[in-house]
C-alpha cells in the first residue's frame, strides 16, 4: 500500500506500512474522515457524582450540604455561609425566641426588620392587613444559644391564642431542651411579652423548669436579640432545599399555606438540630 493511497502527507522517505518518516521521523497522520476503529477507554466515575441510592439518602435530610444536589444549590442561592461564632459561656443557657415572616409566595423568609413594612404604626397596620388577608405567614423560632438547637412552628397569630397552643409549644420545646435553669430572650414587643409570661407560668406550675426568667430588649432591637435572628438567618438554606426537593419530585409549585409546608418548618429545624449537631460531636 502506497502513502498516497492512504491520503497520507509527509516530507518524503515514507517507510513501508508504518506511515514513519524515515527523513524527519514524524508519525504519518491520514486525512480527516478515515474509518478507524479503537476500543472505548473505560472512564472512572467522579466523586461528584453520587450513585442514585446516594441521592435517594440525600434526599431524606439534604444534611450535610453537597454541590452536586440542585435543591441544596437552590436552598443556599439566596443564603449566606457564615463561620461557627464561639463567644463566651454563660453560666444561666439563654433561649431567644422571636416571631419571624413567610411570604405567600415563598419567596421571602425573614425578621419583622426584613420585610417591606416600615416600622411605624402605618407599617404595623399594613402588616396586620397583609396577616390578615393571608400574604403573610406567621412563624415563631425558638433558639437555645448554647445547644444551638433551633424550633419553629407556624403561630395563628401572635401573642397567646385563644386554645392555648403557642404556650404548649413553646412549652415543650423549652422541656426538650432539658435545662435546669434558664433565661427566655425576646424584645419588648407586647405581644411577644405576654406569650413568654404565660409559658414561664406554666413551667413553675408544672415544675418542668427549676429557675426560669426573662429578658426583654427594645421591640424590634435586631441587635439585642441577634442571636435569635440569625436563628431565621440559618433555617431559610434547609426550607428552601427541602422545598425545592419537594416541588421537582412533584412537578408542582406548593403553596406555603399547605399543610405539608408547615410541617416542612419544623421537620428542616429538627433535622438541622438532630443530625447536623450529632457530626459535630
Amino acid at each position: 500500500m502506497h502513502a498516497h493511497d492512504r491520503g497520507v502527507k509527509f516530507c518524503g522517505g515514507y517507510s513501508g506500512g508504518n506511515a514513519i518518516c524515515e527523513d524527519c521521523h514524524e508519525v504519518m497522520v491520514g486525512e480527516d474522515g478515515e474509518d478507524e476503529e479503537a476500543v472505548k477507554s473505560r472512564i472512572a466515575s467522579s466523586p461528584d457524582m453520587p450513585s442514585q441510592a446516594e441521592v435517594e439518602r440525600h434526599r431524606c435530610s439534604h444534611i450535610p450540604f453537597r454541590r452536586w444536589c440542585r435543591d441544596c444549590i437552590r436552598g443556599r442561592a439566596l443564603g449566606e455561609r457564615r463561620g461557627r461564632f464561639r463567644g463566651r459561656e454563660h453560666a444561666v443557657p439563654r433561649v431567644g425566641i422571636d416571631y419571624f415572616f413567610i411570604t405567600v409566595d415563598g419567596q421571602k423568609i425573614g425578621t419583622r426588620d426584613e420585610l417591606d413594612f416600615p416600622s411605624t404604626e402605618e407599617g404595623n397596620r399594613a402588616l396586620n392587613t397583609a396577616l390578615l388577608e393571608g400574604r403573610l405567614i406567621k412563624c415563631l423560632l425558638v433558639r437555645c444559644h448554647e445547644t444551638k438547637m433551633i424550633f419553629v412552628h407556624v403561630v395563628p397569630c401572635k401573642g397567646v391564642d385563644p386554645d392555648g397552643l403557642v404556650v404548649e409549644l413553646v412549652k415543650s420545646d423549652l422541656a426538650w431542651l432539658g435545662h435546669v435553669k434558664l433565661i427566655l430572650k425576646s424584645d419588648n414587643e407586647p405581644a411577644l411579652k405576654s406569650l413568654i409570661e404565660r409559658a414561664m407560668m406554666s413551667l413553675r406550675i408544672e415544675q418542668v423548669v427549676g429557675n426560669v426568667s426573662s429578658e426583654h430588649s427594645t421591640a424590634h432591637d435586631s441587635q439585642a436579640n441577634g442571636g435569635t435572628e440569625i436563628g431565621v438567618r440559618i433555617l431559610r438554606d434547609p426550607y428552601r432545599t427541602m422545598r425545592s426537593c419537594l416541588e421537582g419530585r412533584l412537578g408542582r409549585t406548593m403553596p406555603v399555606t399547605h399543610p405539608a409546608c408547615t410541617w416542612m418548618l419544623e421537620h428542616a429545624a429538627f433535622l438541622r438540630t438532630s443530625l447536623l449537631l450529632a457530626m459535630m460531636v
